[in-house]
């Protein structure tokens, strides 16, 4: 675990701590309440896609795009389908 990550139980606590709503944090967030609860309890693992990223929504994962120094890069989401290749004419 790398100084930026949390455990399941820290991210837990935090949020009894603030009072967090784990169902009100995943529709503010964009995802499933369900698939945020089976991270939590760690039913899931979070390895990829949705659960993935609610995972490193969470804390409890890095970020693979950042850098050494936890910084993303300027431009850090993936272009879509129409950027990626060109048109076939």
């Amino acid at each position: 675990m790398t100084p930026t990550t949390r455990s399941l139980q820290q991210t837990r606590e935090l949020f009894a701590a603030r009072g967090i709503v784990t169902a009100e944090w995943a529709k503010e967030h964009g995802f499933s309440p369900d698939l945020v609860y089976g991270v939590l309890t760690g039913r899931l693992r979070g390895r990829r896609g949705q659960a993935h990223r609610i995972a490193i929504a969470l804390g409890l994962k890095a970020d693979p795009r950042a850098d050494a120094h936890g910084e993303l890069p300027a431009r850090n989401r993936e272009p879509d389908r129409a950027q990626r290749r060109p048109a076939m004419t």
